[in-house]
């Protein structure tokens, strides 16, 4: 098992990956230590943050299933990003009850 992906798809789930990363960091950056109002910038970078965690996810799961792609990177990005997809997910369900 290796630890960086060898398929194009996996390089580009990876790619995804990081930016997701990058977006998360900033919206907690903003919003929780500048304490920014989550509007306007900071609620762009938090929706990118999500749409790139699912894209990730999408691209990840591709690599895995069409392309045979085995490495721990990507499994760590599966994983992660299913992670945050779901806590949204029941986030969503939540604030739909109130």
């Amino acid at each position: 098992m290796q630890v960086f992906p060898n398929t194009r798809l996996g390089r580009i789930a990876m790619v995804f990956f990081v930016f997701f990363l990058v977006m998360l960091a900033l919206a907690i950056i903003l919003y929780g230590w500048l304490n920014y109002p989550p509007t306007g910038f900071t609620g762009v970078v938090g929706y990118a943050a999500a749409i790139t965690s699912l894209l990730t996810l999408i691209l990840s799961l591709a690599a895995v299933i069409a392309k045979e792609e085995r490495s721990i990177a990507i499994i760590v990005c599966m994983i992660t990003t299913f992670i945050v997809i779901a806590a949204l997910v029941i986030d969503i369900i939540n604030a739909g009850m109130v």
